[in-house]
């Protein structure tokens, strides 16, 4: 398969992708409704559409990887079909360690040991991103795709699990747009890895620093002063102007 794109895995490629655009929509207006929720006071709506938009979010992340997986890359065929079988997360931590495999010529079990120091680096940089926001989201789907929108449970679906309740409650909106602004800086460092030759090596520092950037509007930023300015704005508004 390499060298060459099939009309099979062009196919679904392109399948995955119209899915990630028509999710990407799909969250814009559900933040949008959720962000006049706020405006309004309404905590009911508010905390509906954050349900909705960690579930879209998260949606997107999961179509995302697999048109990474499909795209023109390399991977043997039977390596797409293995990522396939895999969780969300694991996908995504599997899909780095073949693209650094493939580009140094290394079986993937020699992935990460025997990269030299910076690939190692740039390795680990890349899956400390998924182990912190990859790896959080796909739970907090995992628990609200089976109605555990109030309470999450354990296997049991008898004893409630306040580790997950507690996952699931970070996601405000605030969170879920700056999620989504780190993710997409994310495909692209993953994108580059498995399906370019020169962009991996020209653009990782550049990339790289953005994530950094949006990671620190995550952990340093206030979900408070967000909603306060979007309250204020909507009171001082003219009558008649529509927020966007």
């Amino acid at each position: 398969m390499d060298g060459s794109l099939s009309y099979d895995s062009f196919q679904a490629w392109s399948r995955h992708s119209a899915n990630s655009q028509a999710i990407d929509r799909a969250f814009s207006m559900v933040a949008r409704a959720g962000k006049q929720a706020i405006r309004s006071g309404n905590k009911a709506e508010q905390e509906a559409y954050t349900r909705l938009a960690t579930l879209a979010l998260a949606a997107y992340m999961e179509s995302s990887v697999n048109e990474i997986v499909w795209y023109y890359s390399g991977l043997r065929e039977p390596d797409r079909y293995s990522l396939g079988a895999l969780s969300v997360e694991n996908r995504w931590r599997e899909l780095v360690r073949l693209g650094f495999a493939r580009r140094r010529g290394l079986s993937s079990s020699g992935v990460p040991e025997a990269l030299q120091f910076t690939d190692r680096a740039r390795y680990n940089k890349v899956v400390e991103v998924i182990d912190k926001r990859i790896v959080p989201l796909a739970n907090a789907r995992n628990a609200l795709a089976h109605g555990q929108w109030e309470f999450a449970f354990k296997v049991s679906s008898v004893i409630v699990d306040a580790e997950r309740m507690k996952t699931i409650r970070t996601y405000s909106l605030w969170r879920l747009t700056l999620e989504r602004n780190l993710l997409k800086h994310l495909v692209r460092v993953v994108h580059d890895l498995v399906a370019t030759v020169a962009a991996h090596e020209r653009d990782f520092d550049v990339h790289v620093r953005n994530l950094n950037a949006a990671n620190e509007r995550i952990v340093k930023g206030s979900r408070s002063k967000w909603e306060r300015t979007m309250m204020a704005r909507h009171r001082r508004r003219p009558s008649g102007v529509s927020p966007s």
